[in-house]
């Protein structure tokens, strides 16, 4: 692929979003963070790239901000990321959990809306470039925002949601995009998106190796 290295990368990249992970097991909470620690683990060579949405702070906002680093379900994932040195970059799920994520990965975090580039590959959430999202929140609040990640997570799509050509209208033709946000997984020739890994979604994730990138569903044996 003309994006990578053109001897390949050091060392294999997967990539993986919208994980929405709860503090504490609630209702409304629709993680599954026992699947993604297993996933992980099957990949131990890889460099692990979180891109976006990695908690749930909307639905969670006290919770998140008091427990997330003492929550005992979250526990075996985040010492298998940090032992991992894993990127996380922001989503706009993340807002109300910055500073205790950068207390939990610290430099690893990545707030800006481009996000990160591994040759010519860009990783970003995708929420920064995608217009509709931004106006919502802007003018409807963050209780629509709540709402509308209910939805979504249950797949329920709602109308005017972000799509991914509507995230890579911006991309630059040097680049190729692996994003978040949508939760609709899609591999093409310029650009991917994660999809989600959560309890009641197909559970997916992108690997970027010498010079192929591919789009995965774990399914637990």
């Amino acid at each position: 692929m003309a994006y990578l290295p053109p001897d390949g990368l050091r060392a294999p990249l997967l990539c993986v979003s919208d994980t929405h992970l709860g503090a504490e097991q609630a209702p409304f909470v629709d993680d599954d963070p026992d699947s993604l620690l297993a996933m992980l683990s099957r990949h131990p060579k890889h460099r692990i790239y979180i891109l976006g949405d990695f908690v749930e702070s909307y639905s969670q906002r006290t919770l998140t901000a008091q427990r997330l680093r003492s929550s005992a379900r979250l526990a075996p994932l985040f010492q298998l990321l940090q032992r991992r040195h894993a990127n996380v970059i922001l989503g706009n799920h993340d807002k109300f959990a910055r500073e205790e994520l950068t207390a939990l990965f610290g430099s690893r975090v990545c707030s800006r809306s481009t996000g990160m580039k591994v040759g010519n590959i860009r990783l970003l959430h995708g929420d920064s470039w995608e217009r509709k999202r931004q106006l919502g929140e802007r003018f409807w609040g963050n209780g629509a925002a709540r709402a509308h990640a209910f939805l979504q997570r249950r797949g329920i799509r709602v109308p005017g949601e972000a799509v991914n050509h509507s995230v890579v209208k911006q991309r630059p033709s040097g680049e190729y995009w692996i994003f978040g946000h949508t939760h609709a997984a899609e591999l093409s020739e310029h650009y991917a998106n994660t999809g989600s890994f959560l309890e009641r979604r197909p559970r997916t994730f992108i690997t970027v190796e010498f010079h192929r990138i591919a789009l995965w569903e774990w399914c637990e044996a």
